[in-house]
């Protein structure tokens, strides 16, 4: 019930809920009772739960939730000259612990230089150099093998489980590349950008107190970007992105309320609360694009055929590869779309995924329609969207004109679960193509002749485990013999169902990190890709 809370409140970490008026007797009416949540439902509406006002309690028995910014398993190094060195500490259930060095390599050394944004070469420091760690010694017996995506994903002890003192506490050294620019100004607190796709763009981090720590969005503008990308030695335009738009950092938020004129030399001299006083979630972190160059639009000929633009990733191959993440890249997944629902307030919000196959038409799961019906006037389609909650140039909404389901999926079952949707315009100019907006490929009837079942993925706003992307995110799923899903599902599983996903316990990747009705794409010989099924359950 409290994850439902949080991530009806757009925030992230972990839930927990509180019973017997933890934070105090409420006052007035008692709205609900005998709620009762799956987990997995995006407002506290869809819970089954008592009608409104009914009820047999006291404000005595208040329920409370709360959201730990902080998730199990965050890493930072403290006690080093700066933040590419230090004790290596991690945190575990509300408490930071140091890591003991036993079996320790320069393999494991790597893996934690990666999830604290390092590309370049890390080493072991020598015993106690960074001080001893005090409290909890939280790991013990970590053995990685150097491409995993973080420490947890590492063979290793179970928390707290251990025998050494903290003479033996893992200290590291990580390198710094030209992708972690750091600002080398003398007037304030050392500035890096962090998860973008180059490095002139990122999350805007700052250093205080040995450690690393992100902005909050409050008031954040142009004016601010501009001075960040000042202070990191870039000259050209700069762009302000908020609410987490390059994805949520972990640890402190240092800064909140930032004011700057636009003038200034570095982040330092701007207004802002005091280092460390704030009201944010790491959802509201702030991120610039320095150098700033808006990408025209480059229609693709209304004359060329379908076959022609079908599959074609034009914007993946100007990218850096993202290492050990789930993240896409701006445009990576052209043929994305979004079921959206409108809402009171003359927007909307994502309702399930979609995937283009043409001008007009978009493919999407059939259970996406149970809940709101058929009537094509509750409905958007967005095309070209990478930030849910950001409004980017080359994003678009379609009304929709008309739903057409499977004649035989029926609403208790999650077999034929498919539907066609057909989006308002002329036939043949419903969106425009360009290098954000293009079809998948169909599949032919010797598909799978043709294509690498290694080489597949799915793509969506879907859940991360801790709340809803808004970002596009993406997840290898191999396609895997029939026999394995009609072992683990029995009569569920039909014959109009394809069997994907990843069994390996530390790559499991399943229809969680994508939503209904996005894809299952692979990829041809040829290099074009082909929707092969829709996200349905799992």
């Amino acid at each position: 019930d409290a994850e439902v809370v949080c991530r009806h409140l757009g925030l992230s970490g972990t839930a927990k809920s509180w019973l017997g008026s933890h934070f105090g007797h409420g006052t007035g009416p008692i709205m609900l009772d005998e709620v009762e949540c799956t987990g997995n439902e995006l407002y506290l509406d869809e819970c089954k739960k008592s009608n409104w006002g009914q009820h047999n309690c006291e404000h005595a028995e208040d329920a409370g939730a709360s959201c730990d910014p902080f998730t199990d398993g965050v890493v930072r190094l403290v006690g080093g000259r700066d933040s590419s060195e230090g004790r290596l500490e991690i945190y575990r259930n509300g408490v930071w612990g140091t890591v003991c060095d036993d079996r320790w390599t320069d393999l494991n050394t790597q893996v934690v230089c990666r999830q604290l944004g390092f590309s370049g070469h890390g080493t072991l420091a020598p015993e106690a150099k960074f001080g001893l760690g005090l409290g909890f010694i939280l790991l013990d017996e970590v053995v990685c093998t150097g491409s995993e995506p973080d420490l947890l994903a590492c063979a290793r002890s179970n928390w707290g489980q251990h025998d050494c003192s903290h003479h033996e506490d893992v200290g590291v050294m990580c390198a710094q590349e030209e992708d972690n620019k750091i600002s080398e100004s003398n007037l304030g607190p050392a500035i890096r950008l962090v998860d973008g796709e180059n490095g002139k763009e990122g999350r805007v981090e700052v250093y205080l107190n040995g450690e690393w720590g992100s902005v909050c969005d409050d008031g954040w503008t142009d004016r601010d970007a501009r001075v960040v990308c000042r202070q990191l030695g870039y000259s050209g335009q700069s762009k302000a992105r908020t609410m987490a738009y390059f994805g949520e950092g972990h640890g402190a938020i240092h800064l909140d309320n930032v004011r700057c004129t636009g003038h200034e030399n570095s982040l330092d001299e701007c207004g802002t609360s005091a280092f460390g006083i704030h009201n944010c979630w790491h959802s509201e972190d702030a991120g610039v694009i320095c150098d700033y160059k808006e990408d025209p639009l480059e229609e693709l000929s209304s004359g060329s055929s379908l076959s022609s633009v079908c599959g074609l990733r034009l914007m993946n191959r100007r990218k850096k590869r993202i290492i050990g993440g789930n993240k896409s890249i701006r445009g990576g997944w052209p043929w994305q779309a979004s079921l959206r629902l409108k809402t009171f307030s003359r927007e909307s919000r994502l309702l399930c995924g979609a995937t283009l196959i043409n001008h007009c038409w978009v493919l999407t799961a059939a259970h996406c329609f149970k809940r709101f019906g058929n009537d094509t006037r509750h409905y958007f389609i967005r095309v070209g969207d990478y930030h849910t909650a950001v409004e980017d140039e080359y994003e678009r909404e379609i009304p929709v004109e008309k739903i057409v389901a499977h004649k035989n999926y029926k609403l208790d079952s999650n077999d034929n679960d498919i539907a066609l949707v057909r989006m308002k315009g002329k036939e043949g100019h419903c969106v425009t193509f360009n290098q954000y907006t293009t079809p998948v490929c169909l599949p032919g009837r010797k598909e799978k002749i043709r294509i690498n079942r290694q080489t597949c993925y799915i793509t969506g706003w879907g859940d991360t485990g801790r709340s809803y992307s808004r970002t596009l995110l993406q997840g290898a799923v191999p396609l895997l013999p029939r026999r394995i899903c009609e072992n683990r599902y029995m009569g569920k599983f039909t014959a109009r169902m394809i069997c994907a996903g990843n069994l390996s316990d530390h790559k499991r990747v399943d229809s969680c990190q994508g939503d209904s009705g996005g894809p299952l794409m692979c990829q041809r010989t040829g290099g074009r890709w082909v929707i092969l099924g829709i996200t349905s359950w799992g």
